[in-house]
């Protein structure tokens, strides 16, 4: 059965080389508790005219998500403030891939992720 993903994404997307996850941990920041659709949401989605340099459409239509806790980035003015979840991620949530610096990764969301069963806050 072919996945239906929750955004819309660009021909030849999402990449080749990317994978279903395998109930694995993931964290995100996320706005407030519980976790809503807009904590998950990409680039892309969150700026639809925005120009980005030197990254591909299918990555900027793909949420970050971080394969360990990244608490300094709550320094970052813009995530001041967030609260860290841990996503865990199953096949059926979509597919995966390890992008830009470790441990960054890509992930290109099914719609039938479910919020409220996959978030634990941290």
């Amino acid at each position: 059965m072919a996945t239906t993903y929750y955004e819309i994404l660009p021909e030849s997307c999402p990449e080749i080389d990317a994978k279903p996850a395998s109930n694995e941990k993931f964290y995100r920041l996320i706005r407030a508790k519980p976790a809503i659709n807009g904590d998950f949401q990409s680039k892309r989605m969150k700026q639809p005219n925005a120009l980005f340099k030197d990254i591909s459409e299918c990555i900027l239509s793909a949420v970050s998500i971080y394969k360990q806790t990244e608490m300094d980035i709550k320094k970052l003015p813009s995530l001041k403030g967030k609260i860290p979840a841990i996503i865990t991620l199953t096949p059926t949530d979509g597919l995966i891939k390890q992008t830009f610096t470790n441990p960054h990764y890509s992930w290109w969301r099914a719609k039938e992720f479910e919020i409220e069963n996959s978030i634990t806050y941290i």
